[in-house]
């Protein structure tokens, strides 16, 4: 489930919550450069499980109005 996520737009979308990198990155327990990376699609689309769980959380109390059943941005998929 962790590896279908766009991790990237999640971070976007906090970002636009408006929270900062630094922010984003005290609130789950990482550095400002981890969500720096992420944010660029430097990760290659994998983040620790921790860490996902973590950005999930803060991205539903953020963005999605505290709904714990909300689901996220998935990557689009290409095409054949």
């Amino acid at each position: 489930m962790m590896g279908s996520m766009d991790w990237t737009r999640i971070v976007r979308d906090l970002k636009a919550s408006p929270l900062t990198q630094a922010q984003i990155a005290s609130a789950i327990g990482v550095t400002q450069p981890t969500i720096s990376d992420i944010e660029r699609g430097e990760h290659g689309g994998r983040i620790a499980f921790a860490t996902g769980v973590k950005l999930l959380d803060l991205w539903r109390e953020k963005c999605a109005g505290g709904d714990s059943s909300a689901v996220p941005p998935t990557p689009a998929k290409a095409d054949a």
